[in-house]
């Protein structure tokens, strides 16, 4: 399992905040360093 990785989605106009942490596997945040 690789580092925690924070997601923070934030609209002004709306004042939508969203905020989201996840572990991936190592084996798909290497494929996607690749792309």
């Amino acid at each position: 399992r690789g580092p925690k990785i924070i997601i923070q989605k934030y609209k002004n106009k709306t004042g939508y905040k969203r905020k989201q942490g996840f572990r991936s596997e190592l084996t798909r945040v290497k494929v996607l360093e690749i792309k």
